[in-house]
């Protein structure tokens, strides 16, 4: 190992390979210390390791986010609900329509003309209309 100075060719290969190498490797194929390999990288402004991808958010970016993806479910349920009771408040009002045609045929062409009608409402009804 040397203290030469560092050339053109040494500083372009510690540029092109420090973020994939590492110190120890680029020391060994340069005939450098890995103090003196750190020591210029740092001189340079090279990282190691690209920061972007491993880079771990900030506590306080992480708490910011959570709050709005809370307030982003608790808005998506609250829609969903809603979208829940009017498919009950619908499933009602059709069963209701169901009774009266069945009061209706019954009353004009006695009982075997609403079976039909029975069979949608005990598929459908699930007891929660009644005439």
């Amino acid at each position: 190992m040397h203290r030469a100075p560092w050339n053109k060719t040494d500083t372009d290969y510690l540029h092109q390979h420090y973020h994939q190498l590492g110190a120890k490797h680029i020391a060994q194929h340069l005939g450098r210390t890995v103090f003196g390999i750190r020591k210029k990288a740092k001189k340079e402004g090279l990282k190691k390791r690209e920061q972007t991808s491993r880079k771990k958010p900030s506590p306080q970016k992480k708490q910011d986010e959570q709050p709005r993806n809370h307030r982003e479910q608790a808005q998506k349920i609250l829609e969903l609900k809603t979208q829940l009771k009017q498919a009950r408040d619908d499933n009602n009002q059709m069963t209701s329509a169901l009774h009266k045609t069945r009061r209706l045929l019954l009353a004009i062409y006695g009982e075997g003309a609403t079976r039909h009608i029975d069979a949608a409402l005990s598929a459908g009804e699930g007891g929660e209309a009644s005439e």
